[in-house]
C-alpha cells in the first residue's frame, strides 16, 4: 500500500489544481459571466457625494450624471448637476466636465479582475470558504493606480460577484492609505451590475492630515438595442 501511494503521489499532486489555478478559475468564470451580462448598450444614472476634510479645509461635492456604456465600456457621459460647497456649475461648466477623461479610480478607470481584459494583470490565491460567500484574494502584477490588491466576494449559491474590496497598488497624490469597494447587485431584468462604489482615503500634505470619503450610486439602468438609441436617450434625459 505504501509503495502504491508513493507511486501514485506525483500523479495525484499533478491532478490537484494549485491555489493559483483554483483562484484563477473562479476569476475567469466571474469575468465571463460579467461580460455576458454587460453585453450591449445600457444607460444609467450616477449620483456621487464626496466629503474631504483636512485641518481647516472642508469640501463637499454632490453630482448627478448620465452614462452610456457598451459591452462594459464607457461611450459617453453627461453631467446634469454638480455642486461644490454649495456652488452649482452652470451649463457651460457642466458641458466641460462631461468631456473630462475618467480618472484611474473611477468605474471606467479601474482595471479590476471582474473584467476579462484585465485577468492577465492579476494573480489569485486559493478561494476561501466564508459560509454563504466565497472569497477570492487577488494581487496586481501591474502596479499602478487603476490596479490593486484585495478580494472578490462571490455568493456561494449563485456564484455571482457581490463585491470587490481593493487597495490601489499606487496611491493618489498625497494619499497614504485607502480602499476602494465595488458593490454589485440586480439592476434591470436579469442584469447583475455595479450599484455602488465607495472610496475611503487618508493622506497628508505638509503638516495637514486629511480624509476623503466618496460614495457613488448607480441606478435607473435602461438597456438599448444600439448606441444610437442610447445616445439619443442620454441627450434627452432631464432627470
Amino acid at each position: 500500500m505504501r509503495l502504491a501511494t508513493l507511486l501514485l503521489a506525483p500523479l495525484l499532486l499533478a491532478a490537484a489544481p494549485s491555489a493559483d489555478e483554483a483562484g484563477s478559475s473562479r476569476a475567469r468564470a466571474v469575468a465571463l459571466r460579467y461580460a455576458e451580462q454587460s453585453h450591449g448598450a445600457v444607460l444609467f444614472r450616477v449620483s456621487t457625494q464626496t466629503d474631504i476634510r483636512g485641518g481647516p479645509v472642508r469640501r463637499n461635492e454632490v453630482s448627478e450624471a448620465i452614462y452610456l456604456a457598451l459591452d462594459g465600456g464607457m461611450v459617453r457621459k453627461r453631467y446634469l448637476h454638480f455642486r461644490q460647497n454649495g456652488r452649482e456649475l452652470d451649463a457651460r461648466d457642466l458641458g466641460e466636465k462631461s468631456e473630462e477623461v475618467e480618472t484611474p479610480l473611477s468605474r471606467f478607470g479601474l482595471r479590476l479582475p471582474y473584467q476579462r481584459a484585465t485577468l492577465g494583470d492579476y494573480r489569485f490565491d486559493a478561494p476561501v470558504d466564508r459560509g454563504e460567500t466565497i472569497e477570492v484574494p487577488f494581487h496586481a502584477v501591474v502596479r499602478d493606480q487603476s490596479h490593486g490588491d484585495g478580494r472578490m466576494l462571490l455568493d456561494r449559491a449563485t456564484d455571482r460577484i457581490q463585491r470587490i474590496d481593493e487597495t490601489p497598488a499606487v496611491m493618489p497624490p498625497h494619499a497614504t492609505s485607502g480602499t476602494v469597494s465595488v458593490i454589485f447587485g440586480p439592476t434591470v431584468g436579469d442584469r447583475w451590475d455595479i450599484i455602488e462604489i465607495d472610496h475611503d482615503f487618508a493622506g497628508q500634505l505638509g503638516i495637514l492630515r486629511g480624509k476623503l470619503h466618496s460614495a457613488t450610486h448607480y441606478d435607473r439602468y435602461v438597456p438599448y438595442s444600439d448606441t444610437t438609441r442610447g445616445l439619443a436617450a442620454l441627450a434627452a434625459f432631464d432627470g
